[in-house]
C-alpha cells in the first residue's frame, strides 16, 4: 500500500498510514487525528471486529478488508478471492449507513449482501 503514496484518486491526493490496534478507544482517537476516510482492516483482526466496526460506523469511516467473513460481519466491502479469482464484496446496508452512493455498474460487478 506505501507504494500508493504518491497517487491521486479522482483528483485528490492519496496518503497510506500505518498502525497497530491497541483498543476501540485509541482507534477512535487516531482516526479523528489523521483525518481517516477509508481503513483497511487487516486479517487476524476477528476478535476485535466488533470493536473496529463500531468506531468505524461512527466516525462514517469506511471499512475495507481482503476477508470475506469480515464484510459478512459488518464491514463496508472487500476484495475477496472466490475460488482462484478477485471479487469485489459489498454489504450494501453499511455502505449505505456510512454515507456512500455506490454505482450502480459497480454493484452490478459486485457480490452485494443485502
Amino acid at each position: 500500500l506505501s507504494a500508493l503514496q504518491s497517487e491521486r484518486v479522482q483528483g485528490l491526493p492519496l496518503a497510506v498510514l500505518c498502525a497497530d490496534y491497541k483498543d476501540d478507544g485509541d482507534l477512535a482517537t487516531w482516526l479523528s487525528q489523521k483525518k481517516v476516510l477509508v481503513l483497511y482492516v487487516a486479517p487476524g483482526l476477528s476478535k476485535q471486529l466488533d470493536g473496529i466496526r463500531g468506531v468505524c460506523a461512527a466516525k462514517t469511516v469506511v471499512s475495507v478488508t481482503p476477508e470475506r467473513d469480515f464484510v459478512e460481519r459488518g464491514l463496508v466491502a472487500g476484495i475477496v478471492l472466490k475460488g482462484d479469482r478477485p471479487r469485489i464484496l459489498v454489504n450494501l446496508p453499511v455502505a449505505n449507513a456510512a454515507g456512500l452512493d455506490l454505482d450502480p455498474k459497480l454493484l452490478a460487478l459486485s457480490e452485494v449482501i443485502r
